[in-house]
């Protein structure tokens, strides 16, 4: 009858352990580590460049791409923002540098043709702005120094930011598994 309760209990502790082990090593050790004939190191900060790039090249190629960046400049809300920002400004510049009242007849004169010749030139400039874009913006490169960069228990923070609920369910699904291999093989050793 022992065995029907150490064998689910020894194997639900190796289980646990064995995906805590596993998880922690995902981090550490953060320099290589030997021992005897093996050397350690965890798999992010071993990998921690390649993984930069990776992640670099997705967000570049699936994410935020220079033709989703240049589709959201065109679309019309954005458009009538980026003119009502252009007014803004120049509107600041009038109580800036124009006397207090010449300011109304100063924005009654300038304003609506302004604001025509902004919304009649707003496609070119933003095309050129596009360009601009694709040719500088290397979203990729960006992502990559930004991740290359970070010290290593900010990026196990950070994982551990998005996935840490999920990983802590891996090492309770180790238990549960070790647990239940271990059942069988209590009844194995029952049956025989």
């Amino acid at each position: 009858m022992e065995t029907f309760i150490i064998m689910p209990i020894v194997g639900a502790l190796i289980g646990w352990l064995t995906n805590y082990i596993a998880i922690k090593s995902l981090f550490r050790p953060r320099t290589p580590r030997r021992i005897l004939l093996w050397r350690f190191h965890g798999l992010l900060p071993k990998r921690q460049a390649e993984l930069a790039r990776s992640i670099g090249r997705i967000v570049e190629q699936e994410l935020v791409t220079t033709d989703a960046l240049s589709q959201r400049l065109r679309a019309e809300e954005v458009k009538e923002r980026i003119v009502d920002e252009i007014i803004y400004q120049f509107r600041l510049v009038i109580e800036d540098k124009v006397p207090r009242m010449l300011q109304p007849v100063s924005y009654d004169l300038l304003l609506p043709p302004l604001r025509r010749e902004i919304q009649h030139n707003l496609d070119s400039w933003l095309e050129r702005a596009e360009t601009l874009i694709r040719d500088e913006a290397r979203i990729g490169e960006m992502v990559t120094e930004r991740i290359s960069g970070f010290d290593l228990s900010r990026l196990e923070n950070l994982v551990l930011e998005i996935a840490g609920k999920e990983l802590r369910h891996i090492e309770v699904l180790g238990g549960i598994l070790g647990g239940l291999i271990g059942l069988i093989q209590a009844a194995l050793v029952y049956l025989i």
